[in-house]
């Protein structure tokens, strides 16, 4: 979800609660990962799924900063080239 999503499914106004607070705590830890500050991104991902177990962008978030600290899971199924 881009931060332009984001802000239109916010600017909306009919967000129930838990899916605010979703919202609020996945745009928290994109902010984060833009800044590569890994394990804060991780551990606010890790808490919008306390909020939703299946919300998939935060389980992706978490796997690609795993890739950076070296805590991914096996078997993503994905590669992440980087130019370094």
């Amino acid at each position: 979800m881009t931060d332009l999503e984001i802000r239109r499914v916010k600017d909306k106004g009919e967000i129930p609660g838990p899916k605010r607070e979703l919202l609020d705590v996945y745009e928290d830890g994109l902010s984060e990962y833009r800044k590569k500050k890994w394990q804060k991104a991780i551990d606010l991902f890790e808490k919008a799924l306390k909020i939703d177990p299946h919300d998939g962008p935060s389980i992706t978030y978490i796997e690609r900063c795993g890739l950076y600290t070296g805590t991914a899971s096996q078997g993503l199924g994905w590669c992440l080239y980087t130019d370094s």
